[in-house]
């Protein structure tokens, strides 16, 4: 949880980089909004795994943010090669 503001940090800028350096076109919205929600899923699992660490318990269900995470970074990719 100390560390969770860093995944919203690299995963918005280093994809902005590279788009950046590679002079790629607009990223479509479909995509932009994916990737944004598989930040979301990972920073708030990481939170929640912060909370029930403090709270000395845990929940099953942690394993369902990212396996979110990757089902919308893989939603992101597919937006960005479809027309």
């Amino acid at each position: 949880m100390t560390y969770m503001f860093a995944i919203l940090l690299v995963g918005g800028v280093i994809p902005a980089l590279v788009l950046h350096l590679a002079k790629a076109k607009p990223i479509p919205r479909f995509a932009r909004q994916a990737w944004a929600l598989a930040l979301a899923s990972l920073c708030m699992g990481s939170c929640l795994c912060g909370i029930f660490e403090i709270a000395g318990t845990g929940s099953v269900y942690l394993v369902v943010y990212p396996v979110l995470a990757a089902v919308f970074a893989v939603m992101a990719v597919i937006g960005l090669f479809r027309k």
